[in-house]
């Protein structure tokens, strides 16, 4: 099976505090054996997020390629594919779409459109909103469970944290420029989402935001987590937030395949300069 040739690999190692110790975003402890055997020991040690199988960094293919780290502007964002699919007009929905339209702009979703961005100046769903009312039974389903995810168990810095450590580490371009708005109002700056997008814990976190970060780029890239990982999250988060924050690099990972097979455009890019 061919790997994703968009998926983000980022480079460089972890300098800031974070849990367990210094260590890159989503790299395993070293006492731990990778899923991929002890050959793959040397890479999962050293490498924010997976290597080829020559133990060198792949080229990012997601990220915009004149991102300067000394600037004051952030680049460096997962960069837009071409788009597969036109957004869907409210007007044009079926009664079941229209159902779920309705579920999801009306709901909890719509009272934070400023911070999230939900719909474009024409009412069209964005993202994976648009994706969701193409199969409306179980696109219900998806946004639901979204919702609680969203609205509940995670303090709203972390999550945002959480959310873009996904988007980041999978290269979900719709999902980080749509929940950059909210990591700014929650309180992160520009140097800190440069280093969630280098796959580094930014500076100035607590100990909890620290594990989420971690943790979240470890589910998102490993998709487990070995024993000493795991207690060390438990002893942070507890259960209950561990749980949610499963949930939560899950449910965004679903939403980045989902984003990647039918790639609708995505109105909050800004214009080419």
């Amino acid at each position: 099976m061919r790997a994703n040739p968009r998926r983000v690999r980022a480079t460089g190692t972890l300098s800031a505090p974070e849990l367990g110790g210094q260590r890159p975003v989503g790299a395993r402890r070293p006492d731990s054996t990778p899923a991929g055997g002890p050959a793959a020991r040397s890479h999962s040690e050293s490498a924010a997020i997976p290597t080829s199988g020559h133990g060198a960094s792949l080229p990012d293919p997601h990220r915009d390629p004149d991102s300067d780290p000394n600037s004051g502007e952030l680049t460096g964002r997962p960069a837009p594919a071409r788009p597969r699919c036109e957004l869907q007009h409210p007007a044009e929905l079926e009664s079941a779409a229209r159902a779920l339209y309705d579920a999801i702009t009306k709901g909890p979703r719509g009272a934070q459109a400023g911070t999230v961005p939900l719909t474009d100046g024409s009412g069209r769903l964005l993202g994976p909103f648009d994706v969701m009312l193409r199969s409306p039974q179980v696109g219900d389903a998806v946004q639901r469970l979204g919702a609680a995810i969203r609205f509940g168990g995670l303090p709203e810095r972390g999550r945002e944290l959480a959310i873009l450590t996904v988007a980041a580490t999978l290269g979900s371009e719709f999902e980080w420029w749509s929940h950059e708005p909210a990591a700014r109002s929650a309180g992160l700056d520009t140097p800190a989402l440069r280093r969630l997008l280098d796959g580094r814990v930014p500076d100035g976190l607590n100990e909890r935001e620290r594990a989420m970060v971690r943790i979240a780029g470890l589910l998102a890239r490993d998709r487990r987590l070995d024993d000493e990982d795991y207690a060390e999250a438990v002893r942070v988060l507890g259960h209950e937030q561990l749980a949610v924050l499963t949930w939560l690099v899950g449910y965004y990972g679903m939403l980045a395949l989902a984003l990647e097979v039918f790639r609708p455009p995505n109105p909050l890019l800004p214009e080419p300069r």
